[in-house]
């Protein structure tokens, strides 16, 4: 195991976005990441609850652009492409049945691999609808919290 790097985004701390389904934020991967390594990306995520009307949502998927060129999709009409998704989020619900939330930790996705330090100063988070490459808006996403880990893969 690697070197470990940890980042937390608020969504109530952000750069841009008008929703919490596209939101962006600064970061100086210079100052956080060594540049000349390999890194090994894990995410865990957690909304605050709302109301949930568990008839109506769908899957969510997260989207980070960090640089990735080995993440893949496939639909039917455009065959395979590169994608940023790096994984979907889970419904949890509150014991009553009346609030719902999204989460995930860092083993309900495979990880990510980066050849390198992100370049981009902008973080990028996207909130879709599956894999449609809407943003997702069914209910239109609640506050969050995402960690980001980054394990130096030699």
């Amino acid at each position: 195991m690697g070197k470990c790097y940890t980042i937390s985004f608020d969504s109530h701390y952000y750069y841009g976005g008008a929703a919490n389904n596209r939101r962006t934020y600064l970061v100086n991967w210079d100052s956080i990441l060594p540049k000349d390594k390999r890194f090994k990306v894990k995410f865990s995520y957690m909304s605050d609850a709302d109301v949930l009307n568990i008839g109506t949502v769908s899957t969510m998927s997260l989207l980070l652009n960090l640089g990735q060129s080995n993440n893949f999709w496939s639909n039917n009409s455009i065959g395979v492409q590169s994608t940023q998704y790096v994984g979907s989020l889970r419904i949890g619900v509150s014991a009553d049945g009346t609030r719902g939330y999204y989460y995930a930790d860092t083993e309900s996705n495979p990880p990510i691999y980066l050849n390198q330090c992100p370049s981009q100063t902008i973080l990028e988070v996207q909130l879709h609808d599956g894999l449609s490459g809407t943003n997702y808006t069914n209910p239109v996403p609640v506050d969050y919290v995402l960690t980001v880990s980054f394990e130096e893969d030699d």
